[in-house]
């Protein structure tokens, strides 16, 4: 026999949820990164991107629009494709000590910078994520442009290409605080099932 009423017990456990939702940290990211090469950057210029995983160059010369989906697969158009544009903000992020940034952008907490690394290395390099930098290769990026998704494109001064980059993880990975409020619930289910059956 039950010294609380079931609606008490089950508002109870509503509660506990709530606070464990609401005591829960923002959503991490774990990105897993694929590069593409996009073409030469002689007479073709970056002209947009969006967050679906489109990417449009355009060729000054013959008014081309080469339109990319996730890195790959170009379609040639005479006419600009209509897109919603996601490009991202330049900005100098915060990088650990040792670095030194010389271009960057960001979009929705994600960044890639142009830096030389902790070595002071005489060509600078790529580098994906400010909080623990990931060195994607050495070389330059004149332009960077980066989608909320984290995809990114860049050129090379050295081998005068343009870049994609395609963040394979776009969904949030899983937190401690999301399995805990899922196992809470489930706990909080079977009690009060198990609580019905001994009533």
């Amino acid at each position: 026999m039950s010294f609380f009423p079931k609606s008490y017990c089950l508002g109870v456990a509503v509660l506990c949820l709530i606070g464990v939702q609401f005591s829960a940290p923002a959503h991490a990211y774990a990105d897993t990164l694929v590069t593409y090469t996009l073409g030469t950057d002689n007479g073709v210029n970056f002209y947009d991107m969006d967050d679906s995983g489109h990417v449009v160059l355009f060729r000054t010369g013959g008014g081309q629009y080469f339109t990319f989906f996730n890195g790959q697969n170009p379609v040639t158009s005479l006419v600009a494709p209509s897109i919603v544009s996601d490009n991202g903000t330049p900005c100098t992020p915060a990088v650990p000590a040792g670095y030194t940034v010389q271009k960057g952008v960001c979009n929705n907490g994600r960044d890639a910078f142009v830096a030389y690394d902790a070595a002071h290395t005489v060509i600078p390099g790529l580098f994906y994520n400010s909080s623990n930098p990931i060195l994607l290769g050495p070389g330059r990026g004149d332009f960077l442009f980066m989608d909320g998704l984290g995809d990114f494109v860049w050129n090379d001064a050295g081998t005068e290409l343009w870049y994609e980059a395609v963040n394979l993880d776009h969904a949030p990975a899983p937190e401690p605080a999301s399995i805990l409020l899922f196992l809470t619930g489930v706990l909080g289910t079977a009690a009060m099932y198990r609580r019905t059956q001994t009533a």
